[in-house]
Formats: C-alpha cells, sequence, structure tokens
C-alpha cells in the first residue's frame, strides 16, 4: 500500500465513509465499527441478513477494550499465537450491540500486514466485509468489484491485494476452528 492511498483511504473512513480497499486477506467493504449508521449502510450494500455479524479489525490489544471486550493473561498469551495474522476470534462483549445484534459476541481479527494495522491504529476499529453481495462468491477482480459496487460505497482503492482467502474464525472460549 503506497503512503498516499494509506493517507486517501483514512480520510474516507473517518469522514465517516464506506470504502472498498484490501485487507490482509481479500477485498473488503470496511468502515468504523463504532458508528452504528455506517454498520447499518454496510448491511444494506453487501444485502446481508441484519443478524450475522461482521468481523471487526484492530490494530492492537488496546482496542479490545474500547469495543467491550476484556482479556486476560492466558486469553493473550493464545492470541499472541495466532495475531496478527489472518484468524478472526469470537469474543464475549456487552456492549456494540450494532455488531453483535444480540449475540454478545465480536468476530475481531488483529490483521498481519503493518501498513493496515497503521491505518487502523488511526481510524480506530474497523467494521471488514468480503466484497461481495451476500449469498454471492466472493470477487476477486477489481474490474468486477467497481461494476458491482460503484455506485453504493464512496471509494474504491485501486490497490491490489492477492487473491487468497477469507480469515479463519476461532472460538476464544472453547479454541475450536469454527471456519
Amino acid at each position: 500500500m503506497n503512503p498516499e492511498e494509506q493517507t486517501n483511504l483514512i480520510g474516507f473512513i473517518t469522514s465517516k465513509k464506506i470504502v472498498i480497499m484490501p485487507t490482509d486477506t481479500i477485498y473488503g467493504i470496511v468502515g468504523l465499527a463504532k458508528d452504528s449508521e455506517i454498520v447499518e449502510r454496510i448491511y444494506q450494500v453487501k444485502d446481508r441478513e441484519h443478524t450475522k455479524p461482521f468481523v471487526v479489525l484492530i490494530s492492537d490489544y488496546s482496542q479490545l477494550s474500547s469495543l467491550g471486550i476484556a482479556i486476560d493473561t492466558e486469553q493473550k498469551q493464545y492470541l499472541g499465537t495466532v495475531w496478527p495474522g489472518p484468524t478472526s476470534v469470537i469474543m464475549p462483549t456487552r456492549e456494540m450491540e450494532h455488531l453483535h445484534r444480540g449475540k454478545n459476541t465480536l468476530a475481531v481479527r488483529m490483521p498481519k500486514d503493518q501498513w493496515l494495522r497503521d491505518l487502523i491504529g488511526q481510524t480506530g476499529p474497523v467494521v471488514a466485509t468480503s466484497a461481495n453481495i451476500a449469498g454471492k462468491d466472493y470477487v476477486h477482480d477489481l474490474t468486477d468489484i467497481e461494476a458491482i459496487f460503484f455506485d453504493q460505497v464512496d471509494y474504491i482503492s485501486s490497490s491490489e491485494t492477492p487473491a487468497t482467502k477469507p480469515s479463519r474464525i476461532i472460538d476464544l472460549a472453547s479454541k475450536k476452528i469454527l471456519r
């Protein structure tokens, strides 16, 4: 990610805009996690069931508390074995109902890419969901993403991302791999 593009993305996200951008795994529809209006708009763009929570990306452990998540030393040690990296971890929270959708848990990921953690360090936690319409195949091609989402999001990054796969998901309490 070049510095100019990173600055553009930070500006759009902090201005309460929705962007499509590369993440550490795949292209994502991204917006401020703490802004309930942005989260609702992402549900509309993605045409996703409102009962299914999104993954939240954080820059470091300190951002967990801003999501109402508390971890103990043992949990932090475990997280250190999967973070930073392409693993989303389901953790309990009672705050941020607009994010957890009544489930009292959030799937949280600390991305492996330093540029992305730096970006999130400046924006605060972000919702990141795959750049596709719910129920449809994930779109790897930027031209196809632009054709689908051009008039539904505020900005589409032209930065390339490797055609990889979505993050795996682990439940923190059981350490069970869910995806």
